[in-house]
């Protein structure tokens, strides 16, 4: 358009100078800085959510094993507490038997 018309375009638009005098430029910087800093920000609370992500999804896996060791250890409580009372019952039932052997005995030497 401009070469049909013969008219000649600048790289960079001059800008006013009350633009600079009102002091636009300065607040334009310090909005940038502003921007800058809040990126800043954004990106170290990004950072930080994500580590607790990790860490929550760490602690997950710790609970998770935990559980299963605690289940395998309620397993063997149990097989302990099981053996444990066939022993009982197995002493008992000896102690039965040794009570009808005297019994016997006793019965054989009154005779």
């Amino acid at each position: 358009l401009a070469d049909k018309y013969g008219l000649e375009v600048p790289d960079k638009v001059p800008r006013p100078p009350e633009l600079d005098r009102l002091g636009i430029k300065e607040e334009v910087r310090e909005l940038r800085a502003q921007v800058v800093e809040k990126d800043m920000l954004l990106l170290e609370k990004t950072m930080a959510i994500r580590q607790l992500e990790k860490s929550a999804v760490e602690t997950n896996r710790n609970v998770e094993h935990l559980k299963k060791k605690m289940a395998a250890l309620m397993r063997e409580k149990q097989q302990m507490i099981d053996a444990q009372s066939d022993k009982e019952n197995a002493l008992r039932l000896k102690n039965a038997e040794l009570q009808l052997f005297k019994e016997m005995m006793t019965k054989q030497g009154k005779r």
